[in-house]
């Protein structure tokens, strides 16, 4: 997921009109500067799979050996949000040189395995919580069970879950904590955040 930012920066007109000669006017020229958010797989995908946890007490992902930082869309909105409030203050050439190659990479704090993300949640859950590792067929058959996103949908979660066992996404960064002044919310503070979605009731 990306989101980029532009910044349209007109060049300063010519001086005052030439009484002596006619001119026609001059075409106006644009540039564009491009700043680039990369943002790490939100921790609400993982209510998707609440049913699997509270009735099986299972987590389900075709994902191996693959890491990532999830990172929780409410600490995204506020990177935001203080993002544009620097932007008030200095100009996006400004942010794209202070970053690599104008890019930002929102990430949690810590990079996790499928098994970690089930550890968390049985810490957070006080409830044994199972890592079960599914293929990329049954996991898109489960995401299409449960009835909520479309056949795009579907097709880009699989690829996503594939570019995580893939290591595409191993990234964890600093970038969002810088921004928000403090750490980003972890996985264990999420599952207890939405425990009563997630808690099995047996």
């Amino acid at each position: 997921m990306e989101q980029m930012f532009m910044q349209y920066v007109q060049p300063p007109s010519s001086s005052g009109p030439d009484h002596h000669h006619h001119q026609e006017p001059q075409q106006q020229h644009h540039k564009m500067h491009g700043f680039v958010i990369r943002v790490s797989m939100p921790m609400e995908v993982l209510l998707m799979f609440r049913k699997s946890i509270q009735q099986d007490r299972e987590l389900c992902l075709p994902i191996k050996k693959g890491k990532v930082a999830p990172v929780s869309m409410r600490d995204v909105a506020h990177g935001w949000m203080k993002l544009m409030e620097k932007y008030q203050k200095r100009s996006f050439d400004e942010l794209h040189q202070s970053h690599k190659h104008g890019i930002m990479c929102f990430t949690g704090p810590e990079l996790v395995t499928g098994h970690h993300m089930a550890q968390e949640a049985s810490e957070a859950l006080d409830t044994e919580i199972h890592y079960k590792h599914v293929s990329e067929h049954e996991f898109a058959k489960y995401l299409q069970q449960i009835g909520q996103l479309s056949k795009e949908e579907i097709e880009v979660c699989v690829e996503a879950t594939e570019n995580v066992e893939q290591g595409r996404m191993e990234e964890q960064t600093k970038d969002l904590e810088k921004l928000l002044g403090k750490k980003p919310m972890c996985l264990r503070d999420f599952f207890e955040h939405h425990e009563d979605e997630f808690k099995p009731s047996h």
